[in-house]
């Protein structure tokens, strides 16, 4: 049985005889999210069947967190980069770094820019990076008649 951080809980069991499941108990963290499971069934009919115990161990993976970065609108050459343009969120707590910081001015032309992601929890989730491209315009020039 696998579960990524995230997902619901799912168990399942078949039983082809009637009895009693006396207990199902688990091993692990308290909530469950990794360890095992192990239950022991106590059939009605004991004269013909005998007790049975079944374990699984439950193996926990990393969750992939989700960026979003809407394309931002092109600029003009001469313009710095402004948190408009450097506007990525992720769906887990974490930190974001841009590969080009505010206040960074792009040549002109369509210039890529990542942003990369760490999570606060690092046990439970992977790093995680995007990238964007921003169109810089050229800047018309100012003529100014002396």
């Amino acid at each position: 049985m696998t579960r990524m951080v995230g997902c619901p809980r799912r168990t399942s069991l078949t039983v082809l005889h009637q009895g009693t499941c006396c207990s199902l108990g688990r091993s692990g963290d308290p909530d469950g999210y990794f360890g095992g499971l192990t239950l022991t069934f106590v059939p009605d009919d004991s004269a013909n069947y005998t007790s049975a115990t079944a374990s699984s161990s439950i193996v926990v993976g990393k969750a992939n967190p989700q960026i979003t970065w809407p394309a931002p609108a092109g600029i003009t050459y001469g313009t710095a980069l402004t948190g408009l343009q450097l506007n990525a969120t992720a769906n887990v707590p974490g930190s974001l770094v841009y590969s080009r910081p505010a206040g960074t001015v792009l040549d002109v032309g369509t210039q890529s820019v990542a942003v990369s992601f760490t999570p606060d929890d690092p046990a439970n989730y992977f790093s995680a990076s995007a990238f964007v491209s921003i169109v810089v315009e050229k800047a018309a020039p100012v003529i100014t008649w002396a």
